[in-house]
């Protein structure tokens, strides 16, 4: 929602997005998700140094990730953009798995 006053069209006037009229609570859960918002340029340039793009997956969620054998390579979707992904930027696909509830973590 107040992101939404950046996203004017190109030409069109842009308002200024402001926290009048929304609730404190509503303020304080803004305000801490916009703290824990990371650059990418300094993701980006984090993955670049390391050569290393670290990609979560849970690897139980055809077709986008899954194992054909519990102990066999990851395969789907996910796992082939990553690789792309990682190629583009000149990387390694480190695919570190993960659970539902952790995913974001």
């Amino acid at each position: 929602l107040i992101l939404a006053g950046l996203a004017a069209a190109p030409g069109r006037p842009r308002s200024i997005p402001t926290l009048e009229g929304l609730s404190e609570p509503f303020r304080r859960r803004l305000n801490h998700a916009l703290s824990a918002v990371v650059p990418y340029s300094n993701r980006l340039e984090q993955v670049r140094r390391s050569g290393v793009l670290r990609i979560g997956t849970t690897g139980d969620y055809p077709p986008f990730s899954h194992r054909v054998a519990d102990d066999g390579p990851l395969s789907g979707a996910d796992v082939d953009l990553g690789r792309l992904l990682a190629q583009a930027l000149g990387a390694e696909a480190r695919f570190v798995p993960t659970s539902w509830p952790t995913l974001m973590e």
